[in-house]
């Protein structure tokens, strides 16, 4: 909930625990670092998005699937900016400080979703180009995550752009991404 409500940057493990009501000890039996609270915190919100992506590609058919698919990013990013902050931080800060067999188990995780969700638009547009598909998939899910990112500077930076008539350094994320997949996916779907 400290997640969810609190403000940018993340909370530290004092203030989770003194949210939590639960002591230091019980905690760091179930995480050895702050950074495996992310982690698992990050997980779940994976489960959601994966169980989000297949029924908006269920749902869909060949000619409005990258529609579709674009609008399940954008909604995602517009409900649960945490879990996309948590994702893009991911590789240069969460991984540095988790045990190995924790982070092999975040990244089976994610594998596996990434197929699950490959595997359905592969089946939607009738297409054996899984392998293609599923870098596709990855491409674009990093792609919305730079994007969203970029996008979406702190507010004290983005304060500080508008006071240098910088504001046109960001671009319209939701209108870009949508574009930017079309172009990423033309060839495939």
């Amino acid at each position: 909930m400290l997640l969810v409500k609190g403000a940018f940057p993340l909370p530290s493990v004092n203030q989770i625990i003194a949210r939590a009501s639960v002591a230091k000890g019980t905690v760091y039996l179930y995480f050895t670092s702050k950074e495996e609270i992310y982690l698992s915190l990050l997980a779940q919100y994976f489960d959601g998005f994966t169980k989000g992506f297949l029924d908006i590609i269920e749902q869909s058919e060949a000619g409005n699937l990258i529609d579709n698919f674009s609008a399940g990013f954008i909604e995602f990013a517009d409900q649960q900016p945490k879990a996309v902050y948590l994702a893009s931080i991911v590789p240069l800060i969460l991984e540095n400080n988790v045990s190995d067999d924790y982070l092999i188990g975040f990244k089976k995780s994610l594998n596996a979703s990434s197929q699950e969700i490959s595997m359905a638009m592969a089946k939607v547009v009738q297409s054996e180009r899984h392998q293609e598909i599923f870098i596709r998939f990855l491409q674009s899910y990093s792609l919305f995550l730079a994007s969203w990112q970029h996008c979406n500077p702190p507010s004290h930076v983005r304060d500080l752009m508008h006071e240098h008539g910088l504001d046109g350094l960001i671009y319209d994320f939701s209108v870009e991404f949508k574009a930017q997949m079309h172009r990423t996916w033309v060839d495939l779907i």
